[in-house]
């Protein structure tokens, strides 16, 4: 017969281990929205504080040396001007896909010319499948890091509140689709994504950020036994991107709650 007091601690520390990691994708999808529009420098004690706290329950290897990330981050951004940090976001990222390191999901991997119409839709059916919808009063592509990470959070929040519900169901569902999703999309791109940002930046506010989301992912995905993608993706070459009319109807835009 099982012991009722180990098994409340367990679930405790499994909500409490779920609570961190939504926690840091929602703080990673902060950082790669664009400056101007992110409250992540501005709430910096809140996440000072919370992301030391949390990063006990991390389920992961190589606590510390995420720990000395999280401080070096912590610290540029308490240092960045909001006019350099948008320099540097705009000059890496770019307002458009293919910036010199494009923050999208489908600008990575095979060229053909049927998969990113394909893909943004299978990412947008995630979205809507857990009751989210388009909003039209932005301009980011379903397949944005910002827009994927928030996802993620959301996934591991929802599992969170059934979990507390014992709603033993509906936290399977979401859990199941989280690990679909890290598998088939967030963690099959990022790394590639990070690596080339590291590459590209060397140094200043984008190369920590990237530092940081760039260790979490890996091991997120190899606790949760995932293989994250290659480091190597191939970037699509500009003259195999068709005309922006296929994404930009009804999978344009950022997913958020209702």
């Amino acid at each position: 017969m099982s012991d009722p007091t180990n098994t409340k601690i367990q679930s405790d520390l499994l909500i409490t281990s779920l609570l961190a990691r939504g926690f840091f994708y929602e703080f990673i999808s902060n950082l790669f929205r664009h400056p101007k529009n992110t409250q992540a420098q501005k709430d910096m004690k809140y996440y000072q504080s919370s992301l030391i706290l949390l990063l006990q329950y991390f389920d992961i290897s190589q606590k510390e040396k995420l720990r000395e990330l999280f401080e070096k981050l912590i610290y540029d951004l308490e240092h960045v001007s909001q006019a350099d940090w948008i320099d540097q976001y705009e000059y890496y990222l770019g307002h458009t896909a293919l910036g010199r390191v494009p923050a999208y999901e489908n600008e990575y991997g095979e060229e053909h010319s049927y998969r990113q119409p394909h893909e943004l839709s299978d990412i947008a059916s995630f979205y809507h499948a857990f009751g989210l919808q388009i909003n039209s009063k932005t301009r980011e592509r379903v397949d944005h890091v910002s827009v994927e990470c928030e996802f993620m959070a959301l996934l591991i929040y929802k599992e969170v509140y059934a979990l507390e519900q014992n709603e033993q169901e509906h936290a399977e569902i979401c859990r199941n689709a989280a690990h679909r999703f890290l598998s088939e999309h967030l963690g099959r791109w990022l790394p590639a994504f990070t690596a080339r940002l590291l590459l590209k930046t060397q140094k200043g506010i984008m190369h920590s950020i990237a530092e940081v989301a760039s260790i979490f992912i890996a091991k997120d995905c190899e606790t949760i036994g995932i293989d994250s993608g290659r480091l190597d993706l191939h970037i699509r070459e500009i003259d195999t991107v068709q005309d922006s009319g296929c994404v930009s109807c009804s999978v344009k835009g950022v997913c958020r709650p209702q």
